[in-house]
């Protein structure tokens, strides 16, 4: 069975299972919990957590603040389990910046027959700009220096990584695709455990039956790239704009003037938004995340799987960075819930199991069997 509704996996469900834990462990006698619990709840997340790091440096430099939201460890509840439907850990997420591309022609749209063959056309070129920022085969970015600040994974993450269940075959045949990207970096895990670079959107002219015989005035491109620990947005913004240099144009912050019209023959406008932040990630063999590893088998009777990085991006490195907290999370939902999109759900099943996972951790993290 599942429930269907907006937020119903990404973060309603998770947040209800930790509320009624809580309540239960209180009204059950229980308690008291073997750990002291703080609840964070950013209601701004989905809109990119734009206050998130005012309110932590603000508590970072007020000791009371600072008393009252630190802890040794930040552990999430967000994401999806592994698509095998196994137990999940994973110890980093990958952090975010977008990016906007316009690329220009002339002033207005042009009669594709009166000038078409002559007048630049932006839809073309910016399809051909595109065409040049990944490889066709591996899906790599051809941005030179574009992976030179990824971390390299330690043994134990390595180990991880390889010890993951095969999924890719069921994915295909799940997502209707013939191929994916094997080439790129081994298997799926591997390949989000690298800093990407996605198109995310396209727009220029019309389609279908708004379709018009012109020449588009410009043409816009919505990118986001994903990084990793060590990875920071400015200098991935540097990187790319000399990439759109190198292939001739000049890069410009907003809409250019007639006076750039007349003496650049290329322009494309790049806008890095917001300020983007760098990914985190989480030591596998540190006492916090073993303990966490067998309280997982302990409560579900699967050893978990371990991801070193999941492939969403949360703010997590305000945590680390001004708080030295480490940073961890424990999926509940199912990976097939179709979280920002129509019927996204969440199956029961996984939400009992969550009661089971997060009442075993409360009651008895630090709490040696037995005794």
């Amino acid at each position: 069975p599942q429930i269907f509704g907006r937020g119903a996996a990404d973060d309603k469900g998770p947040i209800a299972v930790l509320k009624h834990v809580l309540k239960g462990i209180h009204e059950q006698g229980l308690g008291p919990t073997s750990i002291g619990i703080k609840i964070l709840l950013d209601g701004e997340e989905e809109s990119g957590s734009p206050h998130l790091g005012a309110s932590i440096d603000a508590a970072a430099n007020d000791p009371e603040r600072r008393a009252r939201l630190v802890a040794d460890a930040l552990v999430s509840l967000d994401g999806p389990l592994h698509q095998s439907g196994a137990p999940t850990i994973s110890y980093g997420v990958r952090g975010i910046m977008s990016v906007d591309l316009t690329v220009y022609g002339a002033t207005h749209d042009l009669h594709s027959g009166h000038y078409g063959n002559w007048a630049p056309n932006p839809a073309m070129e910016l399809a051909q700009l595109l065409a040049t920022l990944t490889d066709p085969v591996t899906g790599r970015a051809r941005v030179a220096g574009f992976y030179d600040c990824r971390r390299p994974l330690d043994a134990e993450a390595r180990a991880a990584l390889d010890a993951l269940p095969p999924i890719e075959d069921a994915l295909r045949d799940q997502l209707g695709i013939a191929r994916d990207r094997p080439e790129a970096a081994g298997s799926l895990f591997e390949a989000i455990s690298d800093p990407s670079l996605n198109v995310r959107g396209l727009h220029s002219g019309d389609v279908g039956a708004r379709a018009r015989t012109v020449i588009p005035h410009a043409a816009e491109a919505a990118l986001d790239l994903r990084l990793v620990p060590d990875c920071h947005a400015p200098e991935m913004a540097t990187l790319l704009r000399r990439h759109l240099e190198g292939l001739g144009y000049t890069v410009i912050d907003g809409p250019p003037t007639d006076a750039q019209r007349r003496e650049h023959p290329r322009l494309v406008t790049m806008g890095v938004r917001a300020r983007g932040y760098p990914g985190v990630q989480t030591p596998l063999g540190l006492e916090l995340s073993r303990e966490l590893q067998a309280l997982t088998e302990r409560a579900t009777g699967r050893a978990p799987v371990q991801i070193p990085t999941m492939g969403g991006s949360l703010p997590f490195h305000h945590f680390e960075s001004r708080l030295g907290m480490r940073v961890l999370a424990l999926p509940l939902v199912n990976h097939d819930n179709n979280q920002h999109g129509p019927d996204e759900n969440v199956e029961l099943g996984a939400l009992w199991r969550g009661f089971d996972l997060l009442a075993t951790i409360a009651l008895t993290y630090g709490v040696t069997p037995g005794a």
